[in-house]
């Protein structure tokens, strides 16, 4: 009698735009810990990549490897060539200022 093992199954990211759309409160957004970047996302010139991340200590890197971002909702960190990044972020509607 032989048992079929399972495969493992891949992590997945959480993705705050999946419950917090664009047009939420800030109150709100703090209760769900969700920062201000709607879309936190960069685009490589060196090869084409639009590269996106997905939550706070979400780290990627594009196809080169010669850019990467982190940061999720709460901050944008570039590392790499800059003059190769072009930032193609969206804010949430309400910011600091509707508190």
């Amino acid at each position: 009698m032989s048992s079929v093992i399972p495969e493992p199954t891949q992590p997945t990211t959480t993705d705050y735009i999946d419950f917090c759309p664009i047009d939420t409160p800030l109150a709100t957004r703090r209760k769900l810990n969700v920062g201000d970047i709607y879309i936190n996302q960069i685009r490589c010139h060196s090869c084409g990549w639009h590269i996106r991340s997905k939550n706070r200590h979400d780290f990627v890197t594009c196809k080169c490897g010669k850019v990467s971002l982190d940061g999720g909702s709460w901050y944008q960190k570039i590392n790499g060539d800059m003059s190769l990044v072009s930032d193609h972020s969206i804010m949430y509607k309400f910011g600091v200022s509707d508190v």
